[in-house]
Order: structure tokens, then C-alpha cells, then sequence
């Protein structure tokens, strides 16, 4: 290949872009001068303010009047000058100024498919993390209803030691009461117990066999007891305000006039059961108790 002479470009400014600046202010000659086969930047030196630029026109033979015109006119707003570079340019240094050879643009691919993988990983450790903290998030909630529901129970706890304390006290007060009703009861025992048959004589000793109606005394109207209970379940007066009371086999308490009713206005099946539990009355059906 036959060694040409490109145009040195000198003086321009050591900006970010410098290539496609000067390019620009170069395509407003393009009518005169024709394109521009390739515009390279010299070595950058950083510390520099200014660089220069390797210039090569598709027609070589415009050169000589590109570094007139360019010269004359000027760049704008700079100090950029032109000449006609001595030393030909060689088929090394055309490859040395290609912006990427084949080995830089491999290289430039692993880098970003390095770049990429990482950025791929990254964005998994990302993943990661928050699945992680929404994990701690979890435990940490967990233990807080661990914890609440253990002060729950001891609380459960403590309110079922107490209601025992409760019952055990309570049903030492129900004990206490029995025993006070019992005592009271004890002392209006009644001292004679009277049967009700005017002619016992007639009574059957056979619990099946009962004294006819009509043999049972009439209930006395004059008061015969002190007794201060009640109320009689059938009339549900109480006990102080009937003349007298009488008592059924099973244990349960009447006044004489209700029982006597009961009784003598009962059918047979009906009055031979207690007016109050059913259970089967003596063949006598009731006898009067008398409290003194």
C-alpha cells in the first residue's frame, strides 16, 4: 500500500466528545471537501488541555485545500489549526488508531457479559436479602405471640388457682350452712308424733291396704305447733300461719288441710302417692306432727 499524508489536526480542546465535536464543525465543508473517511484522536493525555487528531478525506487529493480552507475559516470559539502531516501514514499506524481491534472487542464482550452476570447475581442476593428480613420479620412476630400467649395462659392460670380458692371457700360456707340449717332443724324436732286415724283398731299393717277416707279425722282448726317453716307446697302458705302440719312416709311437709283435700278428694291411685314426689304413702297415708 502506498504511503499517504493525512491532515494533523492540533490544539483541540481536551473535552468529554472531542471526536464528534470536531467532527461536526468539519460536515459544514462536506460539499466542498467531500466526507471524511476517518477522524482519530491522538494519545489522550489527560493532563493536557488540548490533543491532537489524525484527519483523512475519502479524496486525499482535497488535502492541500482543506488545510486552506480549514485555516482560513476557522473552528469557532477555538484555537484549532492544520497542516499536512510529514510523515505519511503508515499500514501500522492505521491499525493502531482503529478504535477496536478484534482481541479489544472479545474482551469488551466478556467484560459485559461479566457485567451482566453480576448484575444477575446481584439482583438474586437482592432476592435473597428480602425473603431473608421477611423471614426475621416472621420469627420476630412469632415470638411476640409466643410470648403473649404465654403471659395469657399464666394469666389463665392464676384465675383458675383463684376461682379454686373460690370453691374451696364457698363450699366451706355451703358446709357451714348445712350444718346451721341442721342444727336448727334438730331443735324444732317434733316430740310426738299422733297418728291421724280415729280408731286405730281398723289401720292394716299392709302398706298396700290403706284407712278408708272416712276414718281420717278432720284437720283441728285450733293451732297445735311453733313450727316457723315453709312454705306447704301445695298452698304455699307458710307453716306458722296453718293450725297444724303433717308429714308423709318420705318426708315431705303439708299443712293437715291441704293434705286432707289432697286425699279424701283423689282417686284412689292418685292419693295413695305423695302429692309432692309420688313416691308410695303408708296405709295410713300421713300422720300429724306436732313442734312444741
Amino acid at each position: 500500500m502506498q504511503a499517504e499524508h493525512d491532515i494533523m489536526v492540533h490544539g483541540i480542546p481536551n473535552v468529554p466528545d472531542a471526536n464528534a465535536i470536531l467532527r461536526q464543525e468539519l460536515d459544514v465543508h462536506k460539499n466542498k471537501l467531500g466526507p471524511i473517511k476517518w477522524l482519530r484522536m491522538g494519545t489522550n493525555r489527560g493532563f493536557h488541555k488540548t490533543i491532537y487528531a489524525f484527519l483523512r478525506y475519502e479524496d486525499a487529493s482535497v488535502h492541500e485545500e482543506a488545510v486552506t480552507l480549514l485555516n482560513r475559516v476557522g473552528i469557532p470559539r477555538t484555537n484549532i489549526w492544520f497542516e499536512i502531516n510529514p510523515r505519511p501514514t503508515t499500514t501500522d499506524h492505521h491499525r493502531q488508531e482503529e478504535s477496536v481491534t478484534p482481541r479489544v472487542s472479545r474482551l469488551i464482550d466478556e467484560l459485559r457479559e461479566e457485567k451482566r452476570k453480576l448484575e444477575q447475581k446481584t439482583k438474586e442476593l437482592e432476592q435473597q436479602r428480602r425473603e431473608a428480613d421477611a423471614a426475621k420479620q416472621q420469627a420476630s412476630n412469632a415470638r411476640s405471640e409466643l410470648t403473649e400467649n404465654r403471659r395469657l395462659m399464666s394469666d389463665l392460670h392464676d384465675r383458675v388457682n383463684q376461682l379454686e380458692v373460690s370453691k374451696h371457700q364457698l363450699q366451706a360456707q355451703l358446709n357451714n350452712s348445712r350444718d346451721l340449717v341442721r342444727d336448727l332443724l334438730a331443735e324444732q324436732e317434733p316430740r310426738t308424733w299422733i297418728p291421724q286415724s280415729r280408731n286405730l283398731s281398723r289401720l292394716s299393717t299392709t302398706t298396700n291396704e290403706f284407712v278408708s277416707v272416712q276414718l281420717l279425722a278432720r284437720p283441728t282448726t285450733h293451732k297445735n305447733h311453733r313450727f316457723s317453716g315453709g312454705p306447704c307446697p301445695v298452698c304455699l302458705e307458710h307453716f306458722e300461719n296453718c293450725p297444724s302440719i303433717v308429714s308423709t312416709q318420705c318426708g315431705h311437709l303439708l299443712c293437715e288441710n291441704c293434705m286432707f283435700s289432697y286425699v279424701r278428694n283423689s282417686d284412689r291411685d292418685v292419693r295413695e302417692r305423695c302429692p309432692v314426689c309420688r313416691a308410695q304413702l303408708a296405709s295410713n297415708y300421713y300422720t300429724r306432727a306436732i313442734y312444741n
